[in-house]
């Protein structure tokens, strides 16, 4: 696969940062910070707990991404032996999501 992305595995660093981190030439690479600042409700729980949960998300975006890809042939053949809409919606959301990930929309 030619990802433009930086190779995973990403990781999330320990709260309370909200930083998901990768490796690269043996250097850590900052992929995506999602701490909040939120001047009106400073340590607003419910923001650290969706800074936290936007962190987990994306660290998981390449195992996410591989598996669905991995997938798409069963799907496809699925779709194809089924014949329901369903399927075959189900196969054209999965390839706009696979899209969306590479920039191809």
């Amino acid at each position: 696969m030619d990802n433009k992305w930086t190779d995973g595995p990403w990781t999330l660093c320990a709260p309370p940062w909200l930083d998901v981190k990768a490796t690269k030439d043996w250097r850590p690479v900052l992929v995506a910070s999602c701490e909040y600042r939120d001047r009106q409700h400073p340590g607003s729980m419910v923001l650290e707990n969706e800074g936290l949960a936007n962190a987990r998300l994306i660290a998981a975006a390449p195992d996410l991404y591989a598996a669905l890809r991995a997938a798409m042939p069963d799907l496809r053949g699925l779709a194809v032996l089924h014949g329901t809409l369903w399927f075959h919606a189900l196969v054209k959301q999965c390839d706009a999501a696979l899209s969306a990930a590479i920039g191809e929309v």
